[in-house]
């Protein structure tokens, strides 16, 4: 018996083990168990359906809040078809209608549910947002004040809030801080796609779709009473609202308003002016946002205590889903909308990451959505940013769902072979269109929740979590409903009982939690727009704000529930109280709900406002330094659809020399074609520009100041790139030679250069024929028209001020890519120097020098890494005596992932005989290899796929192998990208480099312009970066993120980021090349951008910073430092991204004993010592 009761128990046991490690960080609570059986209904009607009435599938809100004060947070959802409902709970996730008990039956289309406590009463009250197809009168707001006992009396009309104006959602927040509680009301009329889809923007406050502010104007008959202000506050300007934030964005103590509006319309981002009015500045805040913006949230999703902001979109994962959703690239709308003054959009998720503001008055951001991994989530419409493990990372949980996919490019093709509806009847065309709209299937999903990992990135949690059941969600909120610690969430679904999910969290790992419920001043008593800093021993900061309305239609919870951690002890809470009061509170436990008093705790003083020392400041404007490079209209994809970016758009690059031989640095700076390029002479700190004669016909990239004919004083080379004119008879991509007069006069030397017919790049130069002149190479670029056949690269050799084609020297240079950058650079230390290259679909490539003649080195590790490489610079980071590089790549924030498994390919041939070459372009999704371009791209540039894949369902079902399959490969070339991170390339010797990538922020955008400078004196090597790419392909969208970049070194090969606020770097524009420049001893950096005007940085403070000029002649330094290392520096004559700067050696007299000065042979030219 004894041994069947082992037996027994030994089960049990397995039994309660396997449920213990079966139990997921979410459980889905069933209807049955809960008792919630709401079901937001929609049913089609002959008279009511999508034709007539678009909006009808976008759902219901859902709102938290502890209605009967019993420590308990209830739920209340809205219906559209049906009555809203009101939940009590009664504990342990049993909950009980009691919504016909509370007087809260609803007959309208009831949209958002924002919960609030209107009348300070210390009872939460409930207002509704309706919108619908029904006549005005039907569409009347609803304020249902909570009378205390569980029920509660719609007195909208009463308190001036009973507003038709088919509104979508409500944020009630103090905007003019006078201590009472005003409300925003978000607006998306029914109006008809015609309407919809224009592309201007009434700004008058005349649009339909204008959202709406009403001001608390005091107390009347015993309850606050509130006026429609919006003319008078300024907010004008249509939308069609779906989304709303509160926020202070700019850290002003007025909180700002940020709104998401559908369609083609701009986010509107309300900055408040403090005097009750509020100005749209969304322009100067975003540089792109979401296409079709759903719902939105704010938060400090990396603890940097700057608030950032997650919008979200429609964009979907799946190959099948993307395929059938988009038919072509239409880049000409999209120029045409931004030639309307709409904001760059795209079809995906934004990340809007706060980067501080330097000394900027406000911040601005960078949109990080495909780096981070949130930027796919389908039919996207609450975000949530809450940290729902309580490990001090903020996660995301984003609904979606529709009920018909009515973006089914087969479904819209046939549905628009004539007019939906009979000419003058409200009757459909088609006897069978409604028909197969109730056909077409749900986009039916499982909702997404990302867990924050802390480094800017997300993992796809939402498997893994237990969070996988699809559904048609819509608003979201969350709330700690069994009061355990951690959050939990619930959301309102389209014909289904909603989704409730009980966090395990508590029971699953060891992270603590610390939760706050404030009470502040009568007025606003739950404390609206406070906000909360946790600080920690470990130096973690956690910055939340109280700021409920959240997502898309909904209202969570008013505590703040915050995780912390393993952390045991918090060290203090600060609390920053509406209207600007701090107060502060010490030692605190964790695991404990603190009920915060105003008034009862340490007080704060203001942080008064400091002026910051940066490290550099922007000078432009001071100096008379007046620059603006102007882009004349190209669009390549007219003649090649398929490309990733239009190629006409690379510069200007930039040289540096003394030209007029004053001893003064002066600057070239190229031209778009039809711009005349520019030279900025220095006279006494200040600038003077004057116009390069006769250079309008070009595109100039590259440029160089060297003395060609060895006459004493510097000529010009420019390098004429492009890709707008698609020929070379008519000489618009010939290089050029402009000899100086020794007074800064240039003249073309027509003579100086043979016929070079490529659009080039970058031009950089040396004496690699140790004949004592410069000779050049010179990297071609692209072909025009032809993508991807390589162009023409170039290695000329100086002949008394004639240049001769030597490229043979070189075996295989002449063709070897597309080449953006090089750099003459001795990565052997053998006192040759070697060439190196950067371009795209391409490794970086090293030609090493043997008395002039080069071969390309094919055993380095280097080969491994195929990339999309924009630049290259090199310094000794490691001051080990040999020279490292750090290469510009196109960055991880791109959806277009690429590693040595699952690389970036591209199969390029002529497959239709046209004479045109057609370059297949794939990525991995999910796994298999498919083509990047929709199907109307693809199909229209080969026509026999059309036959092949006649449907958008089967082109999405098709792999790669499908499309090689009908066509003849035959002599096809074959392209690849595994790697696109910016990287450090430690120089192991031998050719071997340790291949390392740089800090996070190098990644959020294409790296192009690089100068390597200590900015912060401390004796080590540090790299300030630009660089974006606008003119991309419009479905992913444009490379904007980077705002100007430095990083720290370490003297070992390691970086740190430095912020904005500390920098002041901040390059917020399509920004290019970058080069060092003297300016009256000051150490200086400018920069260009591509149709943007030129910058001017100087370093605050230069006190250690000095400089030696290299002398002619003298091709390396050696820097010995205190500590016994010996750092090399390299006389470039043109680097980074079509960049020359001063030939200096720049050194720090805290660190440096001496400098000598070695010759192209390796010989001791010169010393200089501290004592000289």
């Amino acid at each position: 018996m004894w041994i069947k009761k082992l037996f027994l128990l030994i089960g049990i046991g397995t039994v309660l083990y396997s449920c213990t490690t079966d139990v997921k960080q979410f459980e889905l609570i069933e209807a049955e168990d809960s008792g919630i059986q709401f079901v937001n209904k929609i049913q089609e009607l002959d008279t009511l359906h999508y034709f007539n009435f678009p909006y009808m599938y976008n759902g219901g809100g859902v709102g938290v809040a502890d209605f009967n004060n019993d420590g308990l947070e209830d739920i209340f959802f809205s219906g559209n078809m049906v009555s809203s409902k009101l939940y009590i709970n009664k504990g342990s996730f049993k909950f009980e209608d009691h919504t016909q008990k509370a007087g809260l039956e609803t007959n309208s289309w009831v949209m958002g549910v924002s919960i609030i406590d209107i009348n300070q009463d210390g009872w939460q009250d409930v207002y509704l947002s309706v919108a619908g197809h029904a006549e005005g009168a039907k569409r009347k707001n609803k304020l249902f004040v909570n009378n205390g006992d569980l029920t509660f009396t719609e007195m909208a009309a009463e308190y001036g809030i009973d507003d038709n104006g088919h509104s979508t959602q409500a944020a009630f927040f103090d905007m003019d801080n006078d201590g009472d509680l005003d409300m925003y009301l978000l607006t998306h009329a029914n109006e008809p796609t015609t309407n919809i889809d224009k592309i201007y923007t009434l700004i008058d406050g005349t649009g339909p779709s204008t959202d709406r502010l009403y001001e608390n104007i005091g107390i009347e008959n015993g309850h606050p009473k509130y006026q429609n202000i919006s003319t008078k506050a300024g907010i004008t300007i249509e939308g069609y609202g779906l989304g709303l934030s509160v926020t202070d964005i700019n850290q002003d103590g007025w909180l700002d308003l940020y709104i998401t509006n559908d369609f083609i319309a701009d986010d509107i981002l309300y900055v408040n002016n403090q005097d009750g009015t509020f100005t749209n500045k969304a322009k100067e805040y975003f540089k792109q946002t979401s296409r079709n913006s759903m719902g939105v949230d704010a938060a400090d999703i990396n603890n940097d205590d700057l608030i950032d902001f997650i919008t979200l979109d429609m964009l979907p994962e799946s190959n099948l889903r993307k395929k059938t959703m988009t038919s072509n690239m239409n880049h000409e709308h999209y120029k045409d909308v931004l030639k309307n003054d709409f904001s760059p959009q795209f079809i995906r998720n934004a990340l809007q990451l706060n980067r501080g503001q330097g000394a900027n008055n406000h911040p601005v951001f960078s949109e990080v959505g495909r780096l981070a991994g949130v930027y796919e989530t389908d039919w996207s419409w609450s975000p949530l940013f809450a940290d729902f493990d309580n490990d001090g990372q903020k996660d995301v949980y984003i609904t979606n769902g529709f009920m018909r996919d009515i973006t089914d490019h087969d479904f819209q093709e046939y549905s628009s072979q004539s007019t939906v509806f009979v000419k003058g009847t409200g009757k459909l065309s088609k006897e069978d269109l409604l028909k197969k709209l109730k056909n077409l299937k749900s986009v039916y999903l499982p909702n997404y929740m990302f867990q924050n990992n802390g480094n800017l990135s997300f993992t796809n949690s939402t498997v893994d979590w237990g969070m996988n059941q699809a559904s048609l969600s819509n608003g979201s909120a969350y709330a700690d409903f069994d009061n355990d610690g951690d959050l939990d969430l619930v959301m309102n679904t389209i014909n289904a009982t909603p989704l409730v999910y009980k966090n395990n969290s508590r029971q699953l790992n060891k992270n603590h939690y610390m939760q706050l419920q404030l009470k502040a001043d009568k007025g606003n008593i739950d404390a609206v727009g406070a906000q909360l800093n946790l600080y920690m021993p470990n130096d973690t900061k956690i910055h939340q704000e109280i700021t409920p309305v959240r997502g898309y239609l909904s209202t969570s919870s008013l505590k703040a529930t915050i995780g912390v951690g393993t952390i045991s002890k918090i060290d203090s809470v600060h609390i920053k109280w509406p209207g600007g009061t701090f107060e502060k509170l010490g030692s605190l436990r964790v695991d404990t709900l603190y009920t915060i008093v105003k008034g009862k705790n340490e007080p704060l003083n203001f942080p008064a406002l400091q002026s910051k020392n940066f490290l550099v400041s922007e000078i432009s404007d001071a100096l008379n330094f007046e620059h603006t490079h102007i882009e004349n209209e190209a669009n390549d994809f007219r003649h090649e659809p398929l490309l990733l970016h239009l190629n006409d758009y690379f510069g200007p690059g930039i040289a540096v020399g003394d030209i007029n031989g004053d001893g003064t640095d002066d600057v070239y700076i190229g031209g778009a074609r039809n711009q005349k390029g520019a030279f900025l002479t220095q006279k006494e700190g200040k600038f003077n520009t004057q116009e390069l004669s006769d250079s309008e016909k070009y595109e100039d990239l590259g440029a160089l100041f060297f003395d060609v004919d060895q006459d004493g004083d510097l000529d010009l080379y420019v390098v004429s790139g492009g890709s707008s004119v698609k020929y070379y008879d008519k000489g618009h991509y010939q290089d050029r030679i402009y000899t100086n007069d020794g007074q800064g006069n240039f003249v073309l030397d027509k003579e100086a250069l043979p016929i070079l017919k490529a659009s080039g790049s970058c031009v950089v130069a040396s004496d690699f024929d140790q004949d004592g002149d410069l000779d050049v190479f010179v990297g071609g670029a692209v072909e025009p028209d032809s993508f991807p056949i390589s162009p023409r690269s170039y290695l000329l050799e100086n002949n008394g001020g004639k240049f001769t084609d030597v490229s043979h020297k070189a075996p295989g240079l002449q063709n070897i890519g597309m080449v953006r950058a090089a750099l003459w650079s001795d990565y052997d230390n053998d006192n040759d120097l070697d060439l190196l290259l950067a371009g795209e679909w391409m490794p970086l490539v090293i030609y090493k020098n043997t008395a002039g003649s080069f071969e390309k080195v094919t055993n380095t590790t280097l080969n491994k890494y195929s990339g999309m490489w924009n630049s290259i610079t090199g310094a000794d980071f490691d001051s080990d005596g040999d020279i490292d590089y750090i290469a510009g790549n196109l960055g991880t924030n791109t959806a277009y992932k690429a590693s040595k498994e699952q690389p970036l390919r591209m199969y390029a041939k002529d497959f239709d005989q046209n004479n045109s070459m057609d370059p297949i372009i794939t990525r991995y999704i999910q796994d298999v290899e498919v083509p990047i371009a929709p199907r109307g791209a693809l199909g229209g540039q080969l026509r026999q796929l059309y036959k092949t894949f006649p449907s958008y369902s089967t082109y999405a079902n098709a792999s790669v192998k499908d499309f090689l399959a009908v066509l003849d490969t035959t002599g096809m070339a074959v392209f690849e990208a595994n790697y696109t991170n910016s990287s450090y390339l430690e120089n192991l010797g031998d050719g071997n480099f340790k291949v390392t990538s740089l800090p996070i922020e190098a990644q959020f955008a294409p790296l192009f312009g690089v100068q390597v400078f200590d900015i912060n004196q401390d004796g080590n090597l540090d790299v300030l970066g630009v660089g974006n790419y606008y003119e991309t392909e419009v479905i992913s969208g444009r490379y904007d993120a980077g705002k100007g970049m430095v990083l720290l070194g370490n003297g070992k090969g390691g970086f740190s980021s430095e912020t904005l606020n500390t920098t002041n770097f901040v390059v917020d524009s399509d920004a290019k090349a970058l080069s060092l420049v003297k300016i009256e001893d000051r150490m200086s950096w400018v920069a260009t951008s591509s149709a943007g005007k030129t910058l001017v940085f100087a370093l605050t403070d230069s006190l250690n910073n000095q400089y030696i000029d290299f002398k002619r002649g003298e091709q390396y330094a050696l820097i010995y430092k205190k500590k016994g290392k010996i750092e090399k520096q390299e006389n470039y004559v043109g680097s980074g991204y079509l960049s020359q700067s001063s030939q200096i050696v720049l050194w720090n007299v805290a660190m440096v004993t001496k400098i000598e000065f070695y010759n192209e042979n390796g010989s001791l030219e010169r010393t200089y010592s501290q004592n000289e």
